[in-house]
């Protein structure tokens, strides 16, 4: 049985002599939920479909959309600071995220940031758990700041007959005036579409300005009318641990995914951010290693959790 209370499972972690999973079932709750403040406090084990669902009873929201949402907790996302085709507009987690309460290797519990949205004391040291895979410490609950719902979304898409065209077209976009809040290069068509290569843009916030910006997308070649149905399919028919992902700079995708020649793949085209199936490329020396290596060893220098 999981434990119950926040004081029984910082105990558990400090008897083990090792902690290889963790079971947050126990810690599902809203704690806090300021709508008129635009933040909420939430246990690390809620799922991220119920705290959206939560938020979205006072039609607010977290632009935050991974990929299979029905499979992740809060805990995970923060985890592994997972992001969607909605990061293009909205940014990382880590912009949403006030503050945590996390276990320590020794037992020890810890607060970072506040709840608040203007909160400047100290080091952030919040960010520093973010996408650290749980080997710094246990995250247990967080306070992040909301949105309101957009009161218009759109999508449109473009389909591309080579990536020198989709370099061109990528290179108006960032030409013009337009704010997409999500951009995905792929070639995951739509049920009875023939094979290819598309670029899909999103656009949200006030419907005047969301038609306007459709408008002239459409002007560029996004005369299709679509959704984020392509994201769905691809990670739903990808085997379980097979897909691959990297991050190049926005201005080297298409090189990289000439190289790559991806049998499938997702790319976030102002991000760099390319999920593909397909071989994978020679692991490359990250020269920061030594500083994660002392990171780790200052915040968990018995090596317990993962």
């Amino acid at each position: 049985m999981p434990p119950s209370t926040l004081a029984e499972f910082a105990e558990t972690i400090r008897r083990a002599p090792r902690v290889e999973s963790v079971d947050l079932s126990g810690f599902q709750r809203v704690l806090e939920h300021h709508p008129e403040d635009m933040t909420v406090t939430v246990e690390a084990g809620l799922s991220w479909p119920d705290l959206q669902r939560a938020l979205g009873e006072h039609e607010q929201w977290l632009p935050i959309d991974p990929p299979l949402a029905d499979l992740w907790c809060v805990r995970d996302i923060l985890d592994h600071a997972v992001t969607g085709p909605r990061r293009c507009g909205y940014g990382l987690v880590r912009d949403y995220v006030l503050g945590l309460k996390v276990v320590m290797a020794d037992g020890e519990i810890i607060r970072t940031g506040g709840k608040v949205v203007k909160n400047v004391a100290g080091y952030d040291l919040t960010k520093l758990f973010l996408g650290a895979r749980g080997s710094l410490g246990v995250i247990v609950e967080a306070t992040f700041k909301v949105l309101p719902k957009p009161e218009a979304e759109k999508f449109g898409e473009a389909r591309l007959q080579s990536l020198e065209q989709a370099e061109d077209l990528l290179s108006a976009l960032a030409e013009s005036a337009l704010n997409p809040i999500a951009l995905d290069l792929h070639n995951v068509p739509d049920a009875g579409v023939a094979p290819g290569l598309f670029l899909t843009i999103g656009f949200a916030g006030a419907r005047e300005d969301v038609e306007e910006q459709m408008s002239e997308a459409t002007g560029l070649g996004f005369s299709k009318p679509t959704d984020l149905g392509h994201e769905k399919r691809f990670w739903e028919a990808a085997p379980a641990g097979g897909v691959r992902t990297i991050s190049v700079l926005a201005s080297q995708l298409t090189d990289k995914l000439v190289r790559l020649a991806p049998q499938f793949f997702v790319a976030r085209a102002f991000n760099g951010i390319i999920h593909y199936l397909g071989e994978p490329l020679p692991v490359e020396k990250n020269e920061a290693a030594f500083l994660d290596e002392r990171i780790k060893k200052t915040f968990d220098p018995e090596n317990k959790f993962a």
